[in-house]
């Protein structure tokens, strides 16, 4: 998705391959990444569900609670999964810093 003609996140659609039509496609994704929103100078920040890039993991534990799922590994990134009115809600730090927000919203 573009704003002001830069990148601001992916958008993940449910389509065939030989679909000309994406205006009754589903929504499966959202993807917000650090580095695209840096990569841009329009907006100064992003708010989305609470969450900003600032936001650290303590405040995030603090506001959604215990995650239902988490993933981490020996390089020093880590994810958090929250099940949330069944859809998912992926957060992943690099070294403590917040910088991928995922909301899945499943598909067909």
């Amino acid at each position: 998705m573009l704003y002001d003609g830069k990148l601001l996140d992916t958008v993940t659609m449910h389509c065939a391959a030989d679909d000309n039509d994406y205006s009754d496609n589903d929504i499966i994704c959202i993807s917000f990444t650090a580095s695209a929103f840096k990569r841009q100078d329009t907006i100064d920040n992003i708010l989305i569900g609470g969450i900003t890039f600032e936001s650290t993991e303590a405040e995030i534990n603090q506001m959604f609670g215990e995650p239902t799922d988490n993933h981490e590994d020996s390089s020093h990134f880590s994810s958090y999964l929250y099940l949330i009115d069944k859809k998912w809600l992926t957060l992943s730090f690099n070294y403590g810093h917040l910088n991928i927000i995922d909301l899945n919203f499943g598909g067909k």
